[in-house]
């Protein structure tokens, strides 16, 4: 799926929490990044709450974003 939003130049955003997830991600990301870039698509993992300085790193290097929301605040 991401690489058929890649070829046709879509944008998108995934719904991910935990640190295991948003790795398993960029793993796909990456691999398609090599073949059909994305760093000049607005894509962004939505949440990431304990996103790692090392995936925080990864999503840089792709030009990927993260929209966290304030919920983790409150707990």
């Amino acid at each position: 799926v991401v690489r058929a939003l890649a070829e046709a130049r879509w944008p998108w955003r995934i719904h991910a929490t935990y640190d295991e997830t948003i790795g398993r991600f960029l793993d796909i990301f990456e691999r398609v990044h090599r073949d059909t870039p994305i760093d000049g698509l607005r894509w962004f993992i939505d949440h990431a709450e304990t996103v790692t300085p090392r995936n925080l790193e990864r999503i840089a290097a792709m030009k990927g974003g993260i929209a966290i929301q304030h919920r983790m605040a409150y707990q």
